[in-house]
């Protein structure tokens, strides 16, 4: 046996580990809804459905005026169970990122967009965020207002009020959604936990200081710690001085050993490829980091990388 044979044979038991760690986690995950509803000190536990996590609120025993709505969730419990188990093995697996919102149904990067990829029960939406001339953040893909809006100009160049002074005119469903408005950073964000859905953020400015405003703005939605920001190594870094609890992922084309290398030096990251090879998907895995493959409609192309188990899927048809 040569040593490429002996790589692929390893590489195949290193995938079939995974696929097996992977099925295990739903196991553990789907017994683990069988005791969603618990008494313990005084408590019972419950599953939020909007995000999957859990909560923990004050049992009903002892208060005459809360013992009913108690009961009615235990009376209730097997139907809540099935809902549980939907949506918690919904957020297990490969979770898929609404781009630019429901971009293939509505506007990209408008309110519409955004708010049909929540209700459609998308794990994250992912937006591109831009500084105006006067410090205020907006979303939308290109660094010029021409291809979306009735109004030219670049955003770095225009203040916010006359960006909001535009119109969407270009994109899906526009005769459906028209008079859409540029949204900003924070109308986005506040959609975002509003639907308790992950914000996405491909940062677009090129100034680094700008980071401390952007930042400020997801902390003051309450959003840190459901957010993911894509970007360069450099300002991967600089998020990481500001925020201990912020995702980032390394934006790239195609993923490197080198890439991935230099994500894993940074806590909390991960890789954010167009393309990346199975080998590839290991080593990233193996190292720790969270994997986003992106832009892929097809069902054919979901599946596969269903298959290859990455961890976030990026597309514009999320229904």
């Amino acid at each position: 046996m040569n040593m490429n044979e002996a790589r692929e044979i390893k590489l195949r038991q290193m995938r079939a580990k995974r696929r097996r760690v992977v099925r295990l986690q739903k196991m553990i995950l789907s017994a683990s809804l069988a005791v969603m509803v618990c008494f313990a000190g005084g408590m019972h536990l419950l599953l939020n459905k909007s995000t999957g996590s859990f909560i923990a609120r004050q049992a009903a025993d002892k208060n005459p005026k809360t013992a009913s709505s108690s009961i009615q969730i235990l009376g209730n419990a097997h139907t809540e169970l099935e809902k549980a188990a939907s949506v918690a093995l919904a957020n297990s697996g490969m979770k898929t990122i609404a781009h630019r919102g429901f971009s293939s149904a509505a506007p990209e990067n408008s309110l519409a967009a955004f708010e049909l990829a929540a209700q459609s029960g998308t794990w994250g939406i992912e937006t591109d965020v831009w500084r105006t001339s006067d410090g205020e953040y907006v979303c939308m893909h290109d660094g010029s207002m021409d291809r979306m809006t009735n109004m030219g100009g670049n955003i770095s160049g225009l203040t916010l009020s006359q960006i909001s002074g535009a119109v969407i005119d270009h994109g899906s469903g526009i005769d459906t959604y028209p008079n859409q408005k540029v949204p900003t950073l924070r109308e986005y964000l506040e959609l975002c936990s509003q639907y308790g859905i992950n914000a996405v953020l491909d940062i677009k400015f090129s100034d680094i200081s700008y980071l401390d405003g952007m930042i400020e703005i997801v902390r003051e939605c309450s959003m840190e710690g459901a957010s993911i920001a894509l970007t360069n190594l450099d300002f991967m870094k600089r998020i990481r001085e500001l925020s201990s609890t912020m995702q980032v992922q390394y934006l790239v084309d195609n993923a490197t050993a080198e890439a991935i290398d230099a994500a894993a030096a940074i806590e909390r990251s991960g890789i954010a490829a167009s393309s990346i090879t199975p080998e590839l998907i290991d080593y990233a895995q193996e190292k720790g980091l969270m994997i986003n493959v992106w832009t892929y409609n097809s069902p054919e192309d979901k599946a596969r990388w269903k298959e290859l188990n990455v961890d976030y899927l990026t597309t514009d048809t999320v229904a």
